[in-house]
């Protein structure tokens, strides 16, 4: 008995006849045609990107979008220790919406980056994230809330004004209420602000903008907090809809400053 796995000899070879198709006849190329037509197509793509003609930038963008995340960063944190002048705008998207493996080399490098580094370097990114939406400065922001220099402080905490977190809440009422630096309170008094219009909307929890009041108040209170700082306040606390705030911006429009008058209008 025949296996049945065998082939069938005779089959297979009508089979393979039925498929046999002259190349010869039904698929023929010209092939002066076929390299005339590559070649154009290699003139064509060297006049449109010819490497010789790009500048430096264009070839950093290329080069910079196809390293790994946290190899760019380390590379740019490096740079703003070692190098000095202003950072490549091509390299501010590795500081952008950081990751928390991206924070923590942020932060533990921070402070080797030369003070007046970190300041250009802070100001010059909110400007940009003013300029372009895809840059996200939120965890960038929160480590330089910390730096020991009052510039940088203040700067981050006006970076972050737009944003409404709650976890942003405790650091603002900490820099309002205990921070050296009168504009780095004031910075924090003014940012408050957007806090009790959201409350006021129900857009943020009644106990977390109770909170933000009450901070603003005690400032409002404190007979030895700097006008600038009060003045802050009283312009965020204004968005509040208590009785008891209302009387205060009536008070303050007949108080003897004039900076305090204006904040009450």
């Amino acid at each position: 008995m025949q296996n049945s796995n065998d082939f069938n000899q005779q089959d297979y070879d009508e089979s393979d006849d039925d498929w046999d198709l002259d190349l010869d006849d039904d698929f023929d190329l010209d092939q002066d045609d076929s390299e005339d037509d590559i070649d154009y197509l290699i003139e064509d793509l060297a006049d449109d990107a010819p490497f010789d003609e790009l500048d430096d930038d264009e070839l950093l963008a290329s080069a910079g979008a196809s390293e790994p995340p946290m190899i760019r960063l380390e590379r740019v944190l490096t740079a703003l220790i070692t190098q000095p002048g202003q950072l490549d705008p091509h390299d501010i998207f590795a500081l952008s919406d950081l990751s928390r493996e991206g924070a923590a080399a942020v932060r533990a490098k921070w402070t080797a980056i030369p003070v007046e580094r970190r300041r250009g370097l802070v100001h010059q990114m909110v400007e940009l994230a003013e300029e372009d939406l895809d840059i996200h400065l939120s965890q960038f922001l929160r480590i330089a809330l910390r730096d020991e220099d009052a510039r940088v402080r203040e700067a981050a905490v006006k970076g972050l004004w737009e944003e409404i977190a709650p976890d942003l809440i405790g650091e603002f009422v900490q820099l309002l209420k205990h921070d050296p630096d009168r504009d780095v309170r004031a910075a924090a008094a003014q940012v408050l602000g957007p806090y009790i219009l959201a409350g006021e909307l129900d857009e943020l929890d009644a106990s977390l903008a109770m909170r933000v009041e009450n901070a603003l108040l005690s400032i409002l209170e404190n007979p030895d907090e700097d006008l600038q700082v009060q003045c802050r306040a009283l312009e965020s606390i204004a968005y509040s809809g208590e009785i008891g705030v209302r009387q205060l911006i009536e008070d303050a429009y007949y108080a003897p400053d004039d900076e305090m008058r204006v904040s009450a209008l």
